[in-house]
């Protein structure tokens, strides 16, 4: 019996930190979303049509491609992709361990 009840502790203490780190990773993301939404209502009429839409959209992609290619050749080639990659892993780890810092 007490082997279960240390189980379920063990369980449910788990959980709640999974919840907290997740919560904390998340924190801010809504705030990003109507900002992003502002920046697409180009004329500034409240609403955002698909032109407004697909050119915020365009010149996100526009400068994700430059980042990428970093000799600035017009291609992004097997070394500036794995770079990207390494840089992705980098920031992916750096954000986990911020997350899991808080969580403590």
């Amino acid at each position: 019996m007490k082997k279960t009840l240390l189980i379920l502790a063990a369980a449910a203490g788990f959980a709640f930190t999974t919840m907290s780190i997740y919560a904390n990773h998340q924190e801010g993301g809504e705030q990003k979303t109507a900002q992003d939404a502002l920046k697409a209502d180009i004329n500034k009429d409240g609403k955002i049509s698909f032109d407004e839409f697909k050119s915020v959209r365009d010149q996100h992609l526009q400068e994700r491609f430059k980042r990428q290619d970093t000799n600035n050749d017009g291609f992004i080639d097997d070394v500036e992709r794995n770079a990207m990659k390494e840089k992705w892993r980098a920031h992916r780890q750096a954000a986990h361990d911020k997350c899991a810092q808080k969580a403590r």
